[in-house]
Formats: C-alpha cells, sequence, structure tokens
C-alpha cells in the first residue's frame, strides 16, 4: 500500500473489571462534565452517552487527525433509536462534545441524562490502517494496487472482521458495506443517501467531490457486555467529521453512520 495510504490511528479495547477513579477514558458510564452541562438531545429525547476519551491519555498514541492535546471528547447517541444517517432528518441524533478543560469535571448525576450504559475502561494501542479496495474507498480512486498491496488490504480486512471490528479513533474505517464519506457528504447536506439512485443524481456527483475531506473520528462496534448492540446486534457505528470542521475544533459537524450485516 502506498505510504501516504497507511493512516495512523488508536484501537479502542474495553478492559474488563472495575473503573477506578484514574480512568478518565472509559466506555459507558456517566460522563465527568463541568457545572451547568447542558445534556445533548435529540427531538426532545436525551442522547445516551458512548465513550468518554480523555485527550492527554490519547496524545501517546498516533493519529491521523491532529486531535487537541488536552480536554475531554464525549460521544451520544440516540441508542434507542438508532437512526442509520442516512436520511437529513438524522442530523443531531449523535453528537460530539469537546470540553477543552479537564479540571474540575465531575460526574454527572444519572437523573440528568438517560440510564447510564454499563462502564468498562477504554484502553488505547497504536494501529497502522489501510483503506479497502472493496469498499470502494475514495482513497483508492484512480490508484493503481499491486497483487501484493491487495492483498495486504485483503489481510487487514480479514483481522478486524475476526477481531469483531475492533473500536477505533482514527485512521481508514473498516467497513461492512460502502465506503461512507459520499453519504455523510449528501445526508449532512440535506439530500437523501440510502439509495443508487441518491448517488447517481446530481447531489451525488458533487457530493463526491467532497469524499477525500472525511475523517473518521470514531468506530465503534457492538459489544453485547457493555449494552451497545447496533443494528442486527453485528453492526457498527461511525463518527466522522470533515477536515476544516476538524481544524476549528468544531465538534458540533459530525455526522453519524450505521452498518450491519
Amino acid at each position: 500500500m502506498p505510504d501516504d495510504l497507511r493512516w495512523p490511528a488508536a484501537r479502542l479495547t474495553p478492559l474488563e473489571g472495575p473503573v477506578g477513579g484514574a480512568a478518565a477514558s472509559r466506555f459507558g458510564g456517566l460522563p465527568e462534565v463541568p457545572p451547568g452541562f447542558d445534556w445533548p438531545r435529540h427531538n426532545g429525547r436525551p442522547l445516551d452517552h458512548l465513550l468518554q476519551i480523555d485527550l492527554g491519555e490519547l496524545g501517546g498514541v498516533r493519529t491521523n487527525l491532529g486531535l487537541p492535546a488536552h480536554g475531554r471528547l464525549l460521544f451520544f447517541y440516540d441508542v434507542e433509536r438508532q437512526p442509520w444517517g442516512i436520511f437529513p432528518h438524522d442530523a443531531g441524533s449523535a453528537q460530539v462534545v469537546h470540553l477543552e478543560d479537564a479540571a474540575g469535571l465531575t460526574p454527572l448525576p444519572p437523573s440528568q441524562g438517560r440510564p447510564a450504559l454499563p462502564s468498562a475502561r477504554a484502553l488505547f494501542e497504536p494501529v497502522v490502517t489501510v483503506p479497502d479496495d472493496l469498499s470502494g474507498s475514495p482513497w483508492l480512486e484512480g490508484v493503481h494496487l499491486t497483487e501484493e498491496e491487495r492483498a495486504e488490504a485483503s489481510e487487514a480486512r480479514k483481522r478486524d472482521e475476526l477481531a469483531g471490528y475492533s473500536g477505533q479513533i482514527g485512521g481508514h474505517p473498516h467497513c461492512i458495506q460502502s465506503a461512507m464519506e459520499v453519504g455523510c457528504e449528501l445526508a449532512s447536506s440535506g439530500f437523501g443517501a440510502g439509495s443508487s439512485e441518491d448517488f447517481a443524481s446530481t447531489a451525488g456527483v458533487n457530493a463526491k467531490r467532497e469524499a477525500r475531506a472525511w475523517r473518521l473520528l470514531l468506530q465503534l462496534p457492538s459489544r453485547s457486555a457493555l449494552g451497545a448492540e447496533w443494528g442486527s446486534g453485528l453492526g457498527v457505528i461511525y463518527f466522522w467529521i470533515k477536515r476544516d470542521a476538524l481544524a476549528r475544533r468544531d465538534f458540533s459537524r459530525v455526522w453519524l453512520m450505521l452498518q450491519t450485516t
């Protein structure tokens, strides 16, 4: 695989057992927030807290995202309804809150949000990711892969399938279906992204030009032990953000896609 397409990422795995007080990065549970925190909502319903990332803890693991060195990222989603992200009205059903200062944060009382998902400490591991040629990755458009490079992509795909599509921050996604970047651009711009006609439309053609502007922020697979099962129970949710919004630290611009077998 060409070196410029080998993107670093942080693999996320849950550590079983009690979550210690020093574990700032964790799946589920209640996030630590500043006084007066406004719990994210969608259509009047409070969203579910999925993951809290301490950016200081993540800092030792390189990604392709250029995330801030300090603070927290809190990930929320409508676990009950599980919007797929293929319609414009799915906007806001997944949200990311960036807390720039991690000092003086305290757990939010359960009564102020939805019932908490089971909690587990999140561990980070450096990995190198490559684009998937079978998913139609926009990063491989116009790129001629050798047989050796195709074999490398195939081996990476098999490893992640065996691992149950591991959690991941940054890097190239491991898609269950087709590549998602054009769909993110379509749906976030007010167009449907659920059919071949949507992608063949004028809006779809225009959206294709913006495909490489999108970056994977978080990939989160179904994990029954954490009370998180997407789609068929074997699905994965993906938080995406455009490069310019990421540079501005505007995490209100994230878009979520759900894929399942």
